[in-house]
């Protein structure tokens, strides 16, 4: 999406007339800062070259995005992070964990579940959807 100067757009560019901006922005890794890829024995015939890949960091192998929550959710992920922090052991080896920690830990859980996506109206049935797979997992 190009702005009326032609120039890279800005959030501001894609924010509404009360400035709220969109629900979610997503910034991928840039091709370039990727690990180069290793070509196939098949393709020449020969023993490929070693090629030193870098070893991507979290940060670099993960997606960013705008997330909207409610207040009442924001204090549960707040006090989740919270609790989680204050009962570790002093480690220099101990993992950051911020709330995207914890969302992302939950993700793989929810692609687990057989969850029935089919005319969903609104939050509160998608709310119950997820639950009833819960339920019928465990």
């Amino acid at each position: 999406m190009a702005t009326k100067t032609g120039k890279k757009p800005l959030f501001r560019d894609f924010a509404d007339k009360q400035g709220s901006g969109l629900d979610n922005i997503i910034r991928s890794t840039k091709p370039e800062e990727q690990a180069p890829e290793i070509p196939s024995e098949k393709s020449s015939g020969k023993q490929p070259a070693k090629v030193e890949q870098k070893k991507l960091t979290k940060v670099e192998r993960t997606n960013q995005f705008a997330m909207r929550v409610y207040p009442e959710q924001y204090s549960f992920l707040f006090e989740m992070h919270q609790q989680i922090q204050n009962s570790r052991q002093p480690s220099r080896e101990n993992e950051r964990i911020t709330n995207n920690t914890i969302i992302r830990a939950f993700l793989p859980i929810l692609e687990m579940l057989d969850v029935d996506l089919a005319d969903i109206p609104d939050e509160t049935e998608l709310s119950r959807r997820f639950l009833a797979a819960v339920r019928k997992f465990s």
